[in-house]
């Protein structure tokens, strides 16, 4: 039976539903996307499909580098304008409906689909969460005059999947409507049948967000850092060593967390060692475990840095050199 927790986040409640299996490498697939995505995800679900967290004000997480249902911070103030409301867990949910899965992975699949038109929703194709019929809905105390095919209110829907504005209490009637809901979205990301799509789902993102991010108004991410193709990087490659990957890697780790502030740190280092060497592969670390940004901090026990460096260890995939010794590229304590 799945155990189904009651977890709190400043304001926010509801339920937190553990993974079950362990993401790993798809065979032959050795890239530096590949290996900063499985590291992203250690750190952030513990690295195991069927991760599912409802406690944060995002409605819904799901997927072991969290995709999220809604925007906190968009429904933070009530703008009444539904396009920006949406996160990427409903991509993610379109994706794995695209799986030609087994009768039990179609079976989970098509149980999450029935609550949400019983809801009066459904997933489009274009990946975001949309109305089925014409009707009026209540956002707050206004009501709202919506059309088929208009896209879900984000306040709506964290309301129903975690009753109500994400407070969810630790029992009765909203309790177990949550509930109810992070079984469903647990059970479709923890069939084995969608784990390759889970997968590369979250490394396309990854080189999206690479591909986007500006470092500077006329630089992007990876221009600046990567100098071609992210995805054409390989491992071993000429001119790419372990130090710099392994450093790039713990920046995507965090950058997902807040990506200003990991913009900044590459770009200081960047800045004192443009040649994209083993010292800046050190500055940036240091730049990052440094950062007094929410738990980034060395000293902080089970804070981002130390769960980073952890993680990275139990890969396999670099030298335990880089960790450990007088010259480690990642040590478990960093000078200031």
């Amino acid at each position: 039976m799945t155990e189904i927790l009651w977890r709190s986040y400043k304001s926010y409640s509801g339920p937190l539903i553990r993974g079950t299996a362990p993401v790993a490498l798809p065979r032959g697939d050795d890239t530096h996307v590949a290996r900063a995505y499985l590291l992203t995800t250690q750190v952030e679900s513990g690295g195991h499909y069927g991760s599912v967290m409802a406690y944060d004000g995002t409605g819904m997480t799901a997927g072991p580098d969290q995709h999220i249902a809604v925007y906190p911070a968009e429904l933070a103030s009530e703008d009444f304008n539904a396009a920006d409301d949406q996160g990427d867990l409903w991509n993610l949910v379109r994706r794995l409906e695209t799986v030609s899965g087994s009768a039990s992975y179609q079976e989970a699949l098509r149980d999450l689909f029935e609550e949400l038109r019983f809801e009066g929703w459904y997933v489009s194709q274009d990946g975001v969460l949309r109305y089925i019929n014409d009707g009026e809905v209540m956002i707050g105390a206004r009501k709202i005059t919506v059309k088929a095919g208009d896209l879900v209110f984000g306040k709506q829907i964290r309301d129903t999947l975690t009753p109500t504005g994400g407070q969810v209490p630790k029992m009765g009637h909203p309790w177990d409507r949550a509930s109810q809901w992070a079984l469903l979205f647990h059970l479709l990301t923890a069939h084995p049948d969608g784990f390759a799509a889970q997968f590369h789902f979250g490394t396309e993102h990854l080189v999206k967000r690479t591909k986007r991010r500006k470092l500077r108004p006329d630089l992007t991410l990876e221009q600046a850092v990567y100098g071609r193709e992210v995805t054409s990087i390989r491992l071993p490659g000429p001119g790419w060593d372990d130090d710099v990957d392994l450093a790039l890697c713990v920046y995507h780790a965090h950058s997902v967390n807040a990506p200003a502030i990991a913009n900044r740190a590459i770009d200081a280092a960047l800045a004192a060692h443009p040649n994209r060497d083993r010292e800046f592969a050190r500055a940036l670390i240091r730049l990052l475990g440094n950062s007094t940004w929410g738990q980034w901090d060395d000293d902080i026990a089970n804070g981002r840095y130390q769960r980073t460096r952890n993680a990275a260890r139990k890969t396999d995939f670099w030298d335990l050199g880089l960790f450990d010794g007088p010259d480690a590229l990642m040590p478990k304590d960093l000078p200031g």
